[in-house]
């Protein structure tokens, strides 16, 4: 393996920026915040990173030809038992949910728009069940002013062929093969006042003892060294969904080989798939 490798920087090319969206922002902003970076007020990290892994990995996989990215708006809104942004998920069931979803996968982005702002399900979305209109690619297509679907997409539909899991006593390089093999991987972590303060730097393990509950969505997209005057340390470098303000650029560093926040044990690496709406 080498010493450091990062999507961000591939032979001269920017893998997790295909869309123009290297970084998102799930979090509270004004009301009507439509368009990039797609900000409101959304929960859904596990949404927002199961996307932005996708996203990159259909880059990749298309060595450069796809650009896309998968609309996050389609996990919450049409998922089995979710109701809107802010209910409970994960990337296994994000990817489940693609993989065997009966529509064929998701529409990109542009044809269903992040729609946070809007409260996630004070439309349409009610009771658990998934959302009126826009499940569909006779329907799926939302108007950008007030969330509601009705137009019809013809685009591309993009989904999961399969996913693996990455779980406790996983090593660092077998993380370390797939992400450079396949693209970012989505990873489960553990929060405390520590990660939340971060920023800037290498965050040290010892930083998140005692953290023992998955409560937040990322993804991995490198590794390296930390110099000697920021301590030596070796770190994944990964990206947050909290905007390009927080952290370094959006991006966190945290020791690796050391299960820091619980980032080793609990990791998805799906096998994107795509094909035209028309053939659903």
């Amino acid at each position: 393996m080498p010493e450091a490798f990062d999507w961000r920087s591939v032979n001269g090319t920017n893998w997790l920026n295909g869309t123009g969206h290297e970084v998102r922002d799930q979090r509270p902003m004004p009301p009507k915040s439509w368009g990039p970076p797609y900000t409101g007020d959304c929960d859904a990290c596990w949404a927002f990173s199961s996307m932005d892994v996708l996203s990159a990995r259909i880059l990749v996989a298309s060595r450069g030809a796809v650009r896309a990215l998968p609309a996050t708006n389609f996990l919450y809104d049409c998922m089995p038992g979710l109701a809107g942004c802010g209910f409970p998920g994960d990337a296994s069931k994000a990817y489940n949910f693609l993989m065997n979803g009966t529509v064929g996968g998701a529409p990109d982005e542009s044809c269903s728009p992040v729609d946070a702002a809007r409260g996630g399900n004070a439309q349409h979305c009610t009771g658990g069940t998934p959302c009126a209109g826009v499940c569909a690619p006779a329907t799926m297509c939302r108007n950008r002013t007030d969330g509601r679907g009705g137009a019809a997409y013809g685009g591309l539909l993009f989904g999961v062929e399969s996913w693996t899991y990455l779980g406790e006593g996983t090593t660092v390089a077998q993380i370390q093969a797939e992400l450079m093999a396949h693209g970012p991987i989505a990873a489960g972590m553990c929060v405390n006042k520590a990660w939340i303060g971060y920023a800037g730097g290498v965050l040290n393990a010892s930083d998140g003892a005692g953290c023992d509950k998955i409560g937040h969505d990322v993804n991995y997209v490198g590794w390296g060294t930390a110099t000697d005057a920021e301590g030596g340390l070796p770190y994944w470098t990964i990206r947050n969904s909290h905007g390009a303000a927080w952290g370094e650029g959006g991006f966190f560093r945290v020791e690796r080989g050391r299960n820091a926040w619980m980032i080793e044990e609990h990791m998805r690496a799906p096998i994107p798939r795509w094909q035209p709406a028309a053939q659903r």
